[in-house]
């Protein structure tokens, strides 16, 4: 396991690091951005973000048991858009499991929340996200693995 990609999926814009394992330092932060709904049908929306998604894990070389974790569902009001949501956390995660990443779960927004001390509207936000979803994370890997560690 080399790195772990964490996930902030939306249809608009989903905000995206990479963590280094070994080093346990930011490799790259970013987001993705997909076609506006004016002009575009909802699949060319999804076929665009898929696109995006597959050759962000090309660049980085994503595979082989590298990580790749989305924050879970929140509570939305509209049912449509969190299908919408939903089927882009699947694009994540399908590429992910396609190219040989582990795909352990969800992190709770409310948890990731809790972890940046608080909610943070900010262009630092996606960094602050991604980091809190790398300490869950790693918690979550130390219970899961710490057996196999010390055998």
């Amino acid at each position: 396991m080399r790195y772990v990609m964490a996930v902030d999926p939306s249809l608009t814009c989903s905000g995206w690091a990479i963590f280094d394992i070994s080093s346990n330092s930011l490799q790259a932060v970013g987001k993705i951005k997909s076609l506006s709904a004016s002009g575009h049908s909802l699949p060319e929306r999804y076929e665009d973000l898929q696109r995006q998604v597959s050759q962000l894990f090309l660049h980085f070389n994503l595979g082989n048991s590298d990580v790749v974790i989305c924050e879970s569902e929140t509570t939305m009001i509209d049912p449509k858009a969190a299908f919408k949501v939903e089927r882009v956390r699947g694009i994540f995660e399908t590429l992910g499991r396609e190219r040989g990443c582990i795909v352990p779960g969800r992190i709770s927004p409310r948890t990731v929340q809790f972890e940046v001390g608080g909610f943070v509207e900010s262009n630092y936000s996606v960094l602050l996200l991604s980091r809190a979803l790398f300490r869950q994370y790693s918690r979550f890997m130390l219970i899961l693995f710490e057996p196999l560690v010390f055998q």
